[in-house]
């Protein structure tokens, strides 16, 4: 099969492109055996990781940002009021917090096909301060796909305006999550 002159709008499932947009690929994916049914939540996502303490999502964890993800015209979406105690300077939110939704927002972009992955670059364009009391929208997309490595593409925008306040890309690596647990965290422990 032939490539288009661009991946963007499709993933790649070993040699086989195939369009993005909502969930599509889920039926075939099933039919093939690659998926399994009983994984799969309401929204046609999935979560392969025990992610309960993560800083951004996990409802575990009594600092983190209990993020909540949702699926909207096939991306994966984030919503995020900016409040006080985000500040970096006084009224304007800390970049490494964009870089916390960018990380969230793009790995739930790869999550929902049941992909267990780790960040392995990240590069975030800042084009307008989040300021404190805006309500942001953060989106992501996979934009290709080769092999065990993942592209994602990423905004975050105020909700009001629609203005873009970060633009960001993302590689990811896909991994066998257990493995991978279980050489990093014995090595840590040593």
């Amino acid at each position: 099969m032939s490539r288009p002159p661009t991946a963007f709008g499709y993933l790649a499932l070993g040699e086989e492109l195939r369009p993005l947009h909502p969930g599509p690929w889920i039926p075939y994916l099933l039919m093939e055996g690659r998926l399994n049914a009983a994984d799969l939540d309401p929204t046609g996502a999935m979560d392969p990781a025990d992610l309960s303490h993560c800083y951004g999502c996990g409802a575990d964890n009594p600092i983190g940002l209990h993020l909540k993800k949702s699926y909207v015209g096939g991306r994966s979406h984030i919503e995020l009021d900016v409040k006080p105690e985000f500040n970096s300077y006084p009224g304007l939110m800390h970049g490494g917090l964009t870089c916390v939704l960018m990380d969230e927002v793009m790995y739930y972009a790869i999550a929902r096909l049941g992909i267990e992955a780790v960040t392995t670059t990240m590069a975030v364009d800042y084009k307008a301060p989040a300021l404190v009391g805006q309500h942001l929208v953060c989106e992501a997309w996979i934009r290709e796909r080769q092999g065990r490595r993942i592209e994602v593409l990423a905004t975050i925008a105020e909700a009001k305006s629609k203005r873009i306040i970060a633009e960001g890309r993302g590689s990811f690596l896909e991994i066998d999550l257990k493995r991978f647990m279980e050489r990093w965290c014995s090595e840590g422990s040593q």
